[in-house]
């Protein structure tokens, strides 16, 4: 029973994740990576620049760093799942946004 849930949660993530363009985008910017930290600007930029990404995702990314931030917390319970963790934090005295991507160790 228990295999047949965690069977049943991982189509449902794979499924999750062929519909989210930022989700699959930030799964492979973050397979040859253990962490990533910065701001949603130069996130976005670094996954338009990445050539892996371009090659597989032919649609649009957030079209801005706004955007690209509010889908990320969307998608971060799918990415979970597929063992990236994604958390905020806000630094200096501005209290710049910022954010920071791990990939769990494979089981």
């Amino acid at each position: 029973f228990v295999l047949s849930v965690c069977a049943s949660e991982n189509r449902k993530a794979d499924s999750l994740l062929k519909a989210s363009v930022l989700a699959l985008a930030i799964v492979i910017f973050m397979e040859p990576r253990s962490s990533w930290r910065g701001t949603a600007s130069e996130l976005l930029q670094d996954l338009r620049d990445d050539p892996d990404i371009q090659a597989v995702i032919r649609r649009r990314l957030p079209a801005d760093p706004a955007r690209l931030g509010a889908q990320l917390r969307r998608d971060a319970p799918v990415l979970a799942r597929k063992s990236v963790a994604v958390d905020f934090d806000r630094e200096g005295r501005a209290a710049q946004r910022i954010i920071h991507l791990s990939r769990a160790a494979d089981p």
